[in-house]
């Protein structure tokens, strides 16, 4: 598990680095504007009411961007320390919105499909469940991103006994590395869950986990 997490940590660095870089610089350009009237000004004038409303608008833009910002890097943190036990109650629902919030950095034109219903609590680590979801999607948005109008689909339900979580794609169709899919298929099985996967060239991926309910 030591190569995926260190595959997400590359991808998930370069993708935050981006929306980082243009907040520094919006809050920068603000910095900028509040330090030429001051200096321009000739003593305690009141800040134009005009002026005032338009800084507060970007001031609360960059607030927003800060709050995701910060909640992505908390899912970064989650999905990427290794699990501090053994398999324990679960909230898969959670995990997959973890998985989901991680793939909002790379899902940029793509059409998402998410119906995350209620389940039963299933076998799992916390955040190691939300890592195998976020491998699975990255790998969809990379082969959708080879197709035009292409979208992921994401769905969790119970069948047969289990708890499911589909991930598929209507891409051009990737494979999961070998040494990945051996990394990911060895972890589910600690909490007696399995993985199924299709690819099919030119119509995309499409993955099944069966989980174990606590």
């Amino acid at each position: 598990m030591k190569d995926v997490r260190g595959l997400l940590a590359g991808e998930l660095a370069g993708e935050l680095a981006a929306p980082m870089r243009g907040l520094r610089d919006r809050l920068a350009l603000l910095v900028d504007h509040l330090d030429r009237y001051v200096a321009s000004s000739t003593g305690p004038t009141p800040y134009p009411w005009v002026a005032l409303q338009g800084l507060r608008h970007e001031l609360g833009d960059a607030y927003l961007e800060a709050t995701l910002l910060v909640r992505q890097l908390d899912d970064v943190q989650l999905v990427l320390s290794p699990p501090a036990g053994g398999a324990a109650q679960v909230d898969c629902a959670h995990e997959v919105e973890v998985a989901l919030n991680l793939l909002a950095m790379k899902q940029a034109g793509v059409e998402l499909l998410a119906d995350v219903g209620a389940t039963p609590p299933v076998q799992a680590a916390p955040g190691a469940l939300a890592l195998v979801v976020t491998r699975l999607l990255f790998l969809c948005a990379q082969s959708a991103h080879g197709v035009a109008g292409a979208a992921i689909s994401v769905r969790t339900f119970v069948e047969g006994g289990a708890v499911c979580v589909t991930v598929a794609d209507s891409g051009q169709g990737m494979e999961l590395p070998s040494s990945e899919r051996a990394a990911l298929v060895a972890l589910l099985a600690q909490w007696s869950g399995t993985l199924d996967g299709v690819v099919t060239p030119g119509r995309g991926c499409s993955f099944v986990l069966h989980l174990t309910p606590a």
